[in-house]
């Protein structure tokens, strides 16, 4: 195993990454395994290479009696680190001496079986049948994850930005500030223009006024370049995606819902046009007149639920999302992106909103790493450090 080990920690370095190796610990194999889990956590990409031994298990703290590259292993599952596993091929000619099946270590060899088939499970694995094989698979399977990872990276509308503020000042079913939300949607309108999406958390449903949510989503569709309000509730861990809409939609379902708030918000759009004379002043004259205008907005309003938002949104609240796994990114996971319907795709992993995905971006980000991809890669030999860990 140490030429296998050898040529993938060569091929790596040659691509411009650092590459921490069994064999920058000791010369054998009972290797410190607090230095080696640590190591783990704070590697970019997790290589691990497997043949037919389950090597060392160190006696403390092991209640499962996990080898160092299976306990190496979990860890980079627990912490979400990229995995890509290379397992020899079984009709691969390998020495008796390096095969638990025929020293007897490793429970005779049902150890490393075991680990080989919960890797296979896990994640779609590379096979390779020799040292030279492995250097071409690491280098290929490294490649495409940072090109895939590079285009996914570029074409998301993260980080959000906005919703801790849109939801933690003033905008709660106990208060009536509704200056807080002049103060907060300025910002996003002058100093963030570029923001392309906002979150809102719903709070487990008692939280957002209807009322509150009308003047934002009003706010931000006319004056703003926000596209879309991705709503989470928060009201357990981890927060689950409710849907994406338009504020556009979401203003026209709500004032279907309620007439009178259509009717605050264009008298006070009215009464700001004749009075303001600078965008900024118009905000906030549009938020304190809409309030004035709603004097009873306490008994008026409903508190708003992911139910009531299914219900008075129905198809324009998109409720699909492309779901990712622990996985490095792949070509499964991109063309599941690619295929999904309308311009900005939500992303989850179990159910939880981690990005939001321009299509078209990513589209032209993939056919731009193709065409440069010649390009890239000397460049990344220079420019571009990522950090991998490797083991047998």
């Amino acid at each position: 195993m140490e030429d296998c080990r050898k040529a993938a920690y060569q091929t790596l370095r040659k691509l411009g990454h650092d590459v921490i190796a069994m064999e920058d610990y000791v010369a054998t194999d009972q290797r410190p395994v607090d230095r080696c889990l640590a190591h783990v956590s704070e590697c970019d990409i997790y290589v691990c290479l497997l043949a037919w031994r389950y090597g060392y298990t160190p006696d403390a703290n092991n209640p499962t009696r996990a080898s160092v590259t299976d306990l190496e292993y979990r860890r980079a599952t627990e912490k979400e680190i990229p995995r890509l596993v290379f397992l020899l091929a079984e009709d691969a000619p390998w020495p008796p001496r390096q095969c638990d099946s025929h020293t007897g270590e490793g429970d005779a060899g049902h150890q490393v079986r075991e680990f080989r088939k919960r890797l296979e499970n896990d994640r779609i694995v590379s096979f390779f049948v020799s040292a030279e094989d492995l250097s071409t698979e690491v280098g290929i399977a490294t490649a495409n994850f940072l090109h895939s990872q590079a285009a996914l990276d570029d074409a998301s509308v993260a980080p959000w930005g906005g919703f801790e503020e849109l939801t933690e000042v003033g905008l709660s079913m106990y208060s009536s500030e509704a200056s807080e939300i002049g103060r907060l949607v300025d910002r996003l309108i002058f100093e963030t223009p570029d923001r392309r999406v906002v979150q809102v958390d719903l709070r487990g449903g008692n939280y957002w006024w209807s009322t509150r949510l009308y003047l934002l989503a009003a706010l931000l569709g006319e004056l703003s370049g926000i596209e879309a309000l991705a709503f989470i509730d928060g009201a357990n861990v981890p927060k689950r995606f409710v849907g994406l809409a338009s504020p556009v939609a979401v203003q026209r379902a709500l004032g279907e819902v309620q007439v009178e708030l259509e009717e605050a918000y264009r008298n006070a759009w009215i009464s700001a046009v004749k009075n303001t004379r600078t965008f900024n002043d118009r905000v906030h004259w549009i938020v304190e007149e809409y309030s004035r205008n709603l004097p009873a907005e306490i008994d008026i309003k409903n508190v708003v639920s992911a139910a009531d938002l299914r219900k008075w949104l129905g198809t324009s609240l998109n409720i699909a999302c492309v779901e990712r796994s622990d996985s490095p990114v792949d070509i499964e996971l991109v063309l599941a992106l690619l295929e999904s319907g309308g311009s900005l795709v939500p992303l989850s992993r179990r159910g939880e909103l981690v990005s939001v995905v321009d299509r078209l971006n990513l589209a032209v980000r993939i056919a731009k790493n193709t065409l440069e991809k010649p390009a890239m890669t000397k460049a990344r030999k220079t420019t571009r450090r990522s950090q991998a860990a490797r083991h047998r």
